[in-house]
């Protein structure tokens, strides 16, 4: 793998496209292979860190919001409250309706589901205003890892998020982290993170659809793993999250901390994770019954229940390479997310609901 950081989108493109907003500190740079490369955007100071991927023997409570060195969990929680963050009730993007039936359309997903698309990101505008933060958290890193836009691999248009980890990570908590994540307080979607407030309210739960390409020098398993999204239910990071990435030889993609009081079935035809090529990937969430989905290309992967917490409000989520300390040639690259919110429930698991796309949208409130 090419262990150079040249593949930044490079400043000809804010040229054509506009500048991000300036930055309120000269962003970091580093030095890779005789280059010298600016990294990500130096605006934000990162959140409240999350509980990481874990093996699922391990049991116990999550980190809470203040700093641990639990390496059985793999995580810390950082105190990195955002003190001049605007009021929780600042208005942020407001969701649109989604689309109704296609036309012509054929097949189980034409009957429609109400629902509302909360947030979108194709990476398309070439900055990171969509991310609550303005940045996707280079700088929480080490020198072993970086991320930044990409002409490489985009999905779809000219844009992608290229994550890449060189070198074993020398953080304190024992982690690779350089993730875009969000908060929310309530249906708006925050422009900075406060750590605290109450996050989304969603009663049939949420869905959120995400393209990833992973390159890997190696299996995961014995401890190393690469968590892809992380969900929590409070914005102080007090309750437990929820994730989902490898951690296993198999490249099966899995939940984490669902346990004890929780259990995963696996499809009986689980499939692996490719590499070096896109993957669909599509996760449903609702703590209000304890369930979590995840499918994979169309195809179901897995089934969580009985997940106890005692928030069902949804605050924070990242995706990203967040990964164990001890990997050392990882590339991610993503692009197309979206969040859907529920307004019905989803009753067929059989199915991926790719909303807007393979499933017919009704509108909020339709």
């Amino acid at each position: 793998m090419n262990k150079h950081l040249s593949w930044m989108v490079s400043p000809f493109f804010w040229l054509a496209c506009g500048a991000p907003s300036a930055p309120t500190a000269e962003p970091p740079s580093r030095t890779d292979g005789g280059e010298h490369v600016l990294l990500a955007d130096a605006r934000i100071e990162p959140p409240d860190a999350d509980v990481a991927w874990s093996d699922a023997s391990t049991s116990g409570s999550d980190a809470a919001a203040t700093p641990s060195s639990d390496a059985s969990i793999g995580g810390t929680a950082d105190d990195a409250s955002n003190p001049d963050a605007p009021d929780a009730s600042s208005p942020m993007d407001p969701p649109d309706a989604g689309p109704g039936p296609s036309p012509g359309c054929v097949g189980a997903g034409c009957e429609c589901i109400r629902a509302s698309e909360m947030w979108t990101e194709d990476f398309e505008r070439g900055d990171y205003a969509r991310w609550t933060g303005g940045g996707y958290g280079d700088p929480w890193g080490d020198g072993c890892q970086g991320n930044a836009l990409s002409f490489q691999h985009p999905h779809g248009g000219a844009v992608s998020q290229r994550s890449e980890i060189v070198c074993a990570s020398s953080s304190p908590d024992g982690v690779h982290r350089g993730y875009g994540g969000l908060q929310w307080s309530g249906d708006t979607r925050l422009p900075d993170y406060t750590n605290r407030g109450v996050g989304m309210d969603a009663p049939h739960g949420i869905v959120t659809t995400f393209w990833t390409w992973l390159e890997s020098g190696y299996a995961f398993g014995d401890g190393r793993w690469v968590s892809l999204f992380t969900i929590n239910p409070t914005c102080d990071y007090t309750q437990r999250v929820v994730t989902v990435g490898l951690d296993r030889s198999d490249w099966v993609v899995r939940a984490a901390h669902y346990w004890p009081e929780g259990a995963l079935t696996l499809a009986p035809d689980a499939p692996a994770f490719p590499r070096g090529q896109w993957v669909r990937m599509t996760v449903y969430v609702n703590l209000n019954d304890g369930a979590m989905h995840v499918w994979q290309d169309g195809r179901s992967v897995e089934h969580v229940s009985g997940i106890v917490r005692e928030s069902h409000a949804l605050c924070q989520w990242h995706w990203g390479l967040y990964a164990s300390g001890d990997n050392t040639d990882v590339v991610l690259y993503e692009d197309d997310k979206s969040v859907w919110k529920l307004e019905e429930a989803w009753t067929d698991f059989s199915r991926e609901p790719w909303l807007g796309a393979t499933q017919a949208v009704c509108g909020a409130g339709g």
